[in-house]
């Protein structure tokens, strides 16, 4: 897959819906945010900024089968160095042990 080395985006933070974002420990705050590939875009950014829901609110809303609300596209986002990045499939390989090495293995 590939994947760019950064992404740059900016948001209008006039467009969040407030009653999703959502409360964390200490006063944090804190908003989901996704990013949708747009290719075709006639202004030349590579995605849209959206407002996500919270994981909760489409949990509750995927169990009763509810429709889920529009949510506000609040920005842009270019790709830089669209060949530059790494991917990250989500797996940690386990860290390798090294056996002990005897006196038996030497060659001499």
């Amino acid at each position: 897959m590939t994947i760019p080395k950064s992404i740059t985006f900016s948001i209008d933070l006039n467009k969040i819906d407030e009653s999703y974002v959502t409360k964390g420990k200490d006063g944090a705050r804190y908003l989901d945010l996704k990013m949708v590939n747009t290719p075709d875009n006639p202004y030349g950014y590579d995605y849209f900024v959206s407002q996500q829901l919270p994981k909760a609110v489409r949990t509750q809303i995927k169990e009763s089968g509810g429709d889920y609300p529009q949510t506000p596209i609040v920005g842009n986002a270019k790709a830089w160095e669209v060949m530059g990045g790494s991917s990250n499939e989500g797996q940690q390989q386990a860290p390798v042990k090294k056996q002990p090495r005897s006196n038996d293995d030497m060659p001499f």
